[in-house]
């Protein structure tokens, strides 16, 4: 039997308005052909921004500020500046050669500039720092942060020192080193006494910029949270020593200049990385990074995001964490099996098994039911066109330790692509695209036995729209992740038991498109 519902699917941010996102804007810095490298550095990166008085190549906002951006071009460092933010204005020439991975600071009418230099050789000299007016035109004062001595974890080398805050005449300042990341400590701005241990910092993260907000420690970085890509996150701490972290990243990989899909990962610069995140036009929070298409971080571009939400409110937030409330809308096709019994599951065609070595599902006393110990039971339904942007729910309706019940969508019949969220009867779960040829799978999300308690008439729910793919338990928001590999196709079922297959029961398919959903940084929003 078939029923056709209407419904209206939205998502909200948990414990603030839904404009608590970032908006992608995409390609801030587009590489010259100059700027192209065979090794590290390669294109536009490593940038550092101001929103700062006396511009220096266009004409100044209403408050007289400019967002300026200092980055590197290959292996020189570069200028530009913006009005909006978004659209940057080069200069033509480098401000310094061979010099890069920039941290800026300006006290009163000085800018301070703190970079490497050789690059990209990289001879671990340690930090340099210089000094300008405008800057533009940059005096050398030498070697501000030496490496550490030998044993010490920065002795092998330091990058990124970034200005902090500022306790009584001290300064304190983050740096990347060879053993993590350390505080600075400066009387002056130039002269800098390294710190005595790395920070512990969980997950782990380099190329950090550093925020101190309302009387709380910022952290924002590069941390490999999926064991490939590096992806932006953000942690926090009270007194910089104790750390909490977030295991969602600030802005999802969803591009391929950001390293979205890389096939082999062969270094850890790959992805997202180097992020700066500051106040600028109109009170909006900007971030900018540099992502990375390829495996030897020898192509990158500087990226952005922006933000309606002041930082300070923004920086309390999670951000990257997509917490919807659970779908309540959308024009649903439906079938309860409540029928006379079918082999395989038909409903007058509107179902097909989904291709080899797929097997099918039979209907049994008002039940889909699996058919097989040794291959998984899937089934699309085809009796409607559908977008890309759909979700499909599934009713378990028999479950033992050994049953898998799957939510699937942009599957079809002619071939075994498709997203999957399944439930396990062992407590575990995990968010799955099957590849072509049924043999292979890409698990993006896995979560051990004793993870989760499924039970009879518990529903799974996998909804993918726009690169989120959203897992649900019953109503609760289990695991966002983010892909775009497959688009199109049909809602179905998945039903497997390794022990017996009549074990793996389902009495309910509900299968939606999702309309007036796009995704805005980490967040969907209606």
């Amino acid at each position: 039997m078939r029923r056709t519902l209407a419904l209206f699917l939205f998502f909200l941010c948990a414990g603030s308005a839904s404009g608590q996102v970032w908006q992608r804007f995409g390609t801030v810095m587009t590489p010259l052909s100059t700027d192209t490298n065979t090794v590290l550095f390669g294109g536009t990166s490593n940038q550092a921004v101001l929103y700062d008085t006396n511009p220096q190549l266009i004409s100044a906002n209403p408050d007289g500020k400019v967002m300026k951006m200092w980055f590197m071009g290959k292996n020189d460092l570069f200028y530009a500046e913006s009005n909006d933010g978004i659209h940057f204005t080069r200069r033509s020439s480098a401000l310094l050669t061979t010099t890069g991975q920039p941290g800026i600071w300006k006290d009163g009418s000085t800018y301070y500039l703190y970079g490497t230099t050789g690059e990209p050789t990289q001879t671990n000299n340690g930090i340099t720092v210089w000094t300008s007016s405008d800057g533009i035109t940059w005096s050398s004062q030498g070697v501000g942060l030496a490496v550490g001595g030998v044993g010490q974890f920065d002795h092998a080398g330091l990058w990124y020192l970034r200005v902090w805050f500022k306790s009584g005449s001290t300064w304190s300042a983050s740096y990347s080193a060879s053993g993590g990341i350390g505080i600075a400590t400066s009387t002056d701005l130039i002269h800098w006494t390294n710190g005595s241990s790395a920070l512990s910092l969980t997950p782990s993260m380099g190329g950090v910029y550093p925020l101190f907000v309302g009387g709380t420690y910022y952290l924002y970085g590069a941390c490999n949270l999926s064991g490939s890509n590096n992806q932006l996150c953000k942690i926090s701490s009270s007194d910089t020593v104790t750390w909490s972290g977030s295991n969602t990243t600030i802005l999802p990989e969803v591009q391929a200049n950001e390293g979205k899909n890389i096939a082999t990962v062969t270094t850890t610069s790959e992805g997202q990385g180097v992020p700066s995140v500051v106040t600028g036009p109109n009170g909006q929070t900007f971030i900018y990074y540099s992502g990375t298409a390829v495996g030897n971080g020898s192509a990158y571009t500087v990226m952005g995001a922006v933000s309606a939400v002041p930082l300070a409110t923004l920086v309390t937030g999670s951000e990257g964490a997509i917490v919807p409330v659970f779908p309540i809308g959308a024009v649903l096709q439906s079938d309860n099996f409540t029928r006379a019994n079918e082999t395989p599951l038909s409903d007058g065609g509107k179902w097909a098994i989904a291709a080899s070595p797929n097997v099918q599902i039979n209907l049994v006393s008002n039940k889909a039911v699996a058919t097989s110990t040794s291959f998984s039971s899937r089934m699309v339904w085809n009796g409607d066109s559908w977008p890309s942007n759909q979700y499909s729910i599934i009713t378990i309706a028999a479950f033992s330790p050994t049953s898998t019940v799957c939510a699937r969508t942009q599957s079809n019949s002619s071939t075994t692509t498709a997203y999957q969220a399944c439930a396990n009867g062992n407590g575990s779960w995990f968010i799955q695209g099957s590849l072509a040829g049924g043999t292979t799978a890409i698990n993006f999300a896995v979560a051990s036995p004793g993870s989760a308690s499924f039970a009879l008439n518990d529903t799974i729910t996998l909804v993918a729209a726009n690169s989120v793919l959203a897992f649900y338990h019953n109503s609760t928001l289990v695991q966002t992740v983010y892909d775009s590999m497959f688009t199109g196709g049909s809602p179905g079922i998945g039903l497997f038991d390794s022990g017996t297959a009549a074990n793996a029961k389902s009495s309910l398919f509900q299968g939606g498109n999702i309309a007036g959903t796009s995704q805005v940084g980490g967040f969907l929003v209606q």
